[in-house]
């Protein structure tokens, strides 16, 4: 996905402290970075989960202004929780 422009709007402004206050929490450390199904032994993870995603990965993609909108930013978010759900 094409990064745009390096000003900030206020949706992704929002997403990013929200992000940051769940990154803060302990809890959240499962969620923080992708599965490392190889090293768990997880074979058959990429067969069972079509769209990895973390927290991450969502921070990074908004810092890095991979989101066109907050509609695609939110679906990632969900899709951590879905991910961790299967």
């Amino acid at each position: 996905m094409q990064s745009k422009s390096s000003v900030s709007s206020n949706w992704e402004l929002d997403f990013s402290k929200i992000i940051s206050k769940i990154l803060a929490r302990r809890d959240s450390e499962p969620f923080r970075e992708p599965v490392n199904w190889e090293a768990l032994g997880l074979d058959d993870y990429l067969q069972v989960i079509n769209c990895p995603m973390d927290l991450g990965t969502v921070k990074a993609k908004l810092d890095s202004h991979q989101y066109l909108k907050s509609e695609d930013c939110a679906a990632d978010i969900r899709l951590v929780w879905f991910v961790n759900m299967t």
